[in-house]
């Protein structure tokens, strides 16, 4: 059976190129750029195969690493990279490749989200 699972995770980030300006960073971030960041309410869909209950647990485990966190400062995973949803959809990608999941998708905003396919 197919299942599409959602999930709802909050946390904080903020952009910044290391080997930009200030000035750079701020023109090419805008708000974003900020030392203090800032969080969004994320929403997270996971399409897998397999039993419903031990996928839920499996991915929830997955969440917990991020949620109430700030992703900068707290999650090894992005301290070399920007927190994107790009970025962050990959963080699940590799974090749940043990549930063989077909599509991954991200929400940062209720018309903003990256996903991810699996071949």
């Amino acid at each position: 059976m197919m299942w599409a699972l959602e999930f709802h995770f909050s946390s904080a980030h903020f952009y910044d190129q290391p080997k930009w300006s200030e000035t750079k960073n701020k023109s090419e971030f805008g708000l974003c750029y900020s030392q203090f960041g800032h969080g969004h309410n994320y929403k997270l869909v996971v399409e897998a195969e397999g039993d419903a209950v031990m996928l839920r647990r499996e991915i929830q485990k997955v969440v917990s690493l991020l949620d109430h966190k700030h992703l900068n400062h707290e999650v090894d995973f992005f301290k070399d990279k920007i927190p994107t949803s790009e970025v962050i959809v990959e963080f699940f990608a590799q974090n749940l490749e043990s549930i063989k999941p077909k599509q991954i998708i991200v929400y940062e905003e209720d018309t903003l989200g990256a996903f991810h396919i699996s071949n």
